[in-house]
């Protein structure tokens, strides 16, 4: 799979990808609830623009 993306929007998915990443970690300490990797992988996909 090719992307031809700039830089700066590279940067903005993978910023985006840490956000939402960070968001589920604090919500599993906050809740003492594991969140499974692949929900975690939908929400990152769906923050980069794809269908899930």
């Amino acid at each position: 799979m090719e992307f031809n993306l700039p830089i700066e929007e590279i940067r903005a998915i993978f910023q985006k990808a840490r956000e939402t990443q960070n968001a589920f970690l604090k919500q599993q300490a906050e809740n003492a609830i594991k969140i499974s990797q692949s929900e975690e992988t939908k929400a990152i996909l769906k923050n980069m623009g794809l269908k899930v």
